[in-house]
């Protein structure tokens, strides 16, 4: 803890600077975007076919090949939109971790007494080497 205490400052910065282009959205967010268009599209489609089906003695085999089609690119689409969706979340998720510990790393001044709380929140697994040596690893990624 005192060697994070130490480099305090340049560990701030170096996150900070890293949290916009790592957890970034744009990219998930214009394929969300393109998807829901595509669904749209799709379900305009399924209207215009159902419609047609209503007005035109249509061959019913074929009605219900082209309807089961658009049906499966529609839930392909979906099932895309879902994943999308994750992944965003993901990211968020991370990125709310790492500003819990920069936050609590700003705050921290010394470190005084083991604090249980403050070693649950920040750490979250530790190894230990065949020559005994302790490798703890913090929930914002860094080792030490």
């Amino acid at each position: 803890m005192q060697r994070i205490l130490q480099e305090k400052n340049e560990i701030l910065v170096a996150c900070r600077a890293a949290l916009d282009a790592v957890f970034d959205t744009i990219e998930l967010d214009r394929a969300a975007k393109r998807l829901e268009e595509q669904a749209l599209g799709i379900a305009e489609r399924v209207r215009k076919l159902v419609e047609e089906n209503m007005r035109v003695q249509m061959n019913q085999e074929e009605y219900h090949q082209e309807y089961n089609a658009l049906a499966e690119d529609y839930e392909k689409a979906s099932e895309k939109r879902r994943r999308l969706a994750e992944q965003k979340q993901d990211k968020a998720d991370r990125r709310r971790k790492i500003e819990i510990f920069l936050r609590m790393l700003e705050q921290q001044d010394e470190c005084l007494e083991f604090d249980p709380y403050t070693f649950v929140e920040l750490v979250d697994k530790v190894d230990v080497g065949k020559d005994k040596k302790l490798v703890f690893y913090s929930r914002g990624g860094m080792n030490y």
